[in-house]
C-alpha cells in the first residue's frame, strides 16, 4: 500500500491549490507554506497566513522570489521590512518591502543607492522629509529619481539649484514648473542651454507677472 500523501503535496496543481483554499488551520498552512513542492501552492498558503513569525521564516528561507514577495506583502515588522528592502537579491521583492516602509532614513538610502531604478523611484514616492528629498533631487544617481524627488519638493532653494544645475533638461523643467522666484526664472529664461527650458521659464515668469 502506498503511503498517504496530502492533497497539497500532489503533482496536480489544481488539486493542491484547492486543498490550500479549503485549509483554515494556521499551523497546517505554515507547514504547506514551508514544505509544499510547488511554489505556487506555497504562495497560496502564505496568502492565508497571519502569523508574523511564520512570514519572517518564509522570507528568510524561501527560494522563490514570488513566494517571498507574497510574505513581504503580509508583513508589518518594520525591522524585517527594512532588512528585505536593503538586502533581498530580487528587485520586485525589495520594492514590495519599500512600499510598506516608513523609515525615512532607510528610504533615503534606497532612493540614492539601490541597484534597481524602480526600487529607487518607489523609495522616493514614499519620502516626505524635505531635507532627504532635497538631497536626492540634487544628488540622486539617475535623472528619473531626481525628477521624482523634484515633484515632491517645495523647498525653493533646492528647486532653484536643480533648475540651474541639473544635467537633464526634463529635471530642470520639473523644477521650473514649481519655482516662484522671479530672479531664478529670469536667469534660466536667459541662460539655459535648452530652448524648451528657456521657454518654460519665460512662460512661468509671465504668469507670475500677469
Amino acid at each position: 500500500m502506498w503511503p498517504f500523501k496530502p492533497a497539497w503535496k500532489r503533482k496536480n496543481k489544481n488539486t493542491a491549490l484547492k486543498a490550500v483554499l479549503s485549509e483554515t488551520d494556521e499551523t497546517k498552512l505554515a507547514e504547506i507554506a514551508n514544505k509544499a513542492p510547488d511554489p505556487d501552492v506555497r504562495r497560496e498558503a502564505v496568502r492565508k497566513i497571519t502569523d508574523e513569525s511564520v512570514l519572517v521564516h518564509i522570507i528568510k528561507n524561501e527560494e522563490f522570489p514570488r513566494v517571498r514577495r507574497e510574505a513581504v506583502a503580509k508583513l508589518t515588522d518594520e525591522d524585517v521590512l527594512a532588512d528585505v528592502a536593503m538586502n533581498d537579491p530580487f528587485p520586485r521583492v525589495r520594492r514590495e518591502a519599500v512600499a510598506k516602509l516608513t523609515d525615512e532614513s532607510i528610504l533615503g538610502t534606497l532612493a540614492r543607492s539601490d541597484g534597481d531604478c524602480d526600487v529607487r523611484r518607489e523609495a522616493v514616492r514614499k519620502l516626505t522629509d524635505e531635507s532627504i528629498l532635497g538631497d536626492v533631487a540634487m544628488n540622486g544617481g539617475d535623472h528619473f529619481v531626481r525628477w521624482d524627488a523634484v515633484g515632491r519638493l517645495t523647498d525653493e532653494d533646492v528647486l532653484a539649484y536643480v533648475a540651474k544645475n541639473d544635467r537633464f533638461s526634463d529635471v530642470r523643467l520639473a523644477a521650473i514648473k514649481k519655482l516662484t522666484s522671479e530672479d531664478i526664472l529670469k536667469d534660466v529664461a536667459e541662460h539655459d542651454i535648452h530652448p524648451e527650458v528657456r521657454r518654460e521659464a519665460a512662460a512661468k515668469l509671465r504668469g507670475l507677472n500677469s
